[in-house]
């Protein structure tokens, strides 16, 4: 009886051991799987706080950014990094390429599903054929140049979209990149709109003005890229709510210069992208993916210095407004930064006075030293961009300077009455 007993219990443990070795291994295999395992490229940001992140991966230390250190190279300091970071032989390459890491990617089998919903809704055709013109179809009217002063404004006002990168940003939310994205779009800080706004140009017609103290009156003062004020204020004044960078801002030669430069104004980043607005297509372009992995960096280093990344499709909305009201067929690139500031604090403000912009030429030459020769900017429809703001602002008071200084006045949206 005993040995029988006996028998059956080990029989019945032995079952017990079997299913339960076969059920670890698969746990394991399904964790190599899903990228929970060592050869897993996605990381899984988890949120501190508003002012800090922790990113952590199963085969990398964990680094935290202390909500309580300062953004000074002290508070930096005291920060935990892995151990490769800190270790003082490795250079600046070595630790954004971490950061590089960090970012969804492209290839991976995972998201492909993903993709593929979201990029059925889009006509990719185009875009595949034309790279180097971001796909750009354009089939709407063209040449209507009647339209001047109030209503030009009015088909800005109606017809152009700002669309800002935010958490529920598809499919980022779904890639996991838009954690990275601030909370909120920016625009909610400006809850009221500004009575008198100035958007200042880095022209080199600038020097010399003394127009500083007249652009520091305005409630609100729009500033472009680098562009500084110290050294320059009598010219240009010292107030700045907003800036307006172009990616290379964030580039690494550029970003410690940047981050000295910035105080508690608000960033707008933009990067041109395909006309269709199509963030799949975006992401796939391997300098858009640097791009994002300088914006990650960025954020680390620089936790309290937000910049908000406007969505490529609200260039191209400018775009279509720009070439809809010319007679020629524009050059098919995004428009420039100081028109993008316009019509940004068109929207915030009811009215806008331009410095620097409708200069005598179109040189890229700034007010402050530059790092390259000055050229033509031939790279934007600038041309149209200049003659479709000469149109805005007619029936406007101008400034006798204006002939010289590239200034301009122009009434904003909130007190432009369709």
């Amino acid at each position: 009886m005993m040995c029988g007993f006996s028998k059956a219990r080990s029989r019945h443990i032995y079952r017990r051991v079997a299913i339960l070795s076969t059920f670890v291994i698969i746990s394991l295999g399904a964790l190599a799987i899903f990228g929970l395992g060592s050869g897993s490229r996605l990381y899984r940001p988890v949120p501190v706080s508003t002012q800090g992140w922790k990113l952590q991966k199963a085969t990398k230390p964990e680094y935290v950014q202390k909500d309580n250190s300062p953004d000074t190279e002290e508070g930096r300091s005291e920060q935990k990094y892995p151990p490769t970071v800190r270790n003082s032989n490795i250079g600046k390459a070595e630790t954004r390429a971490l950061f590089a890491e960090m970012l969804p990617d492209i290839h991976d089998k995972r998201l492909t599903q993903i993709f593929k919903k979201y990029d059925r809704q889009f006509d990719n055709i185009n875009l595949m054929r034309h790279p180097q013109s971001h796909g750009v179809v354009y089939t709407d009217n063209t040449g209507n140049t009647s339209a001047n002063g109030r209503d030009l404004m009015c088909r800005f006002k109606a017809g152009h979209k700002l669309h800002i990168l935010d958490k529920d940003t598809s499919p980022y939310k779904e890639m996991g990149l838009a954690r990275y994205f601030p909370d909120d779009n920016g625009l909610v800080k400006f809850e009221e709109t500004f009575k008198s706004c100035a958007v200042v140009g880095s022209s080199s017609y600038m020097n010399d003005s003394s127009l500083g103290s007249e652009i520091d009156s305005h409630e609100a003062v729009l500033r472009f890229n680098m562009a500084p004020t110290e050294g320059f204020a009598k010219d240009v004044g010292t107030k700045t709510t907003i800036r307006l960078i172009n990616g290379q801002v964030l580039e690494e030669r550029n970003a410690n210069k940047f981050a000295n430069l910035v105080n508690n104004e608000t960033l707008f980043l933009w990067k041109a992208g395909p006309y269709n607005g199509n963030l799949v297509r975006w992401y796939a372009d391997k300098k858009v993916r640097s791009f994002f992995v300088d914006y990650v960096y960025w954020r680390h280093r620089h936790a309290q210095k937000v910049p908000y990344i406007i969505h490529p499709s609200s260039l191209w909305s400018a775009w279509d407004l720009i070439q809809e009201h010319t007679n020629n067929t524009i050059r098919k690139e995004v428009p420039t930064s100081g028109f993008t500031g316009i019509l940004i604090m068109l929207r915030l403000c009811q009215k806008v006075d331009i410095y620097g912009y409708l200069t005598p030429d179109n040189s890229s030459c700034h007010y402050f030293p530059m790092d390259r020769p000055c050229a033509p900017l031939s790279w934007h429809p600038v041309s149209s961009e200049r003659d479709v703001l000469k149109r805005m602002s007619e029936g406007v008071v101008q400034d006798p300077l204006a002939s010289d200084k590239g200034l301009v006045t122009l009434t904003g949206f909130p007190a432009t009455l369709c």
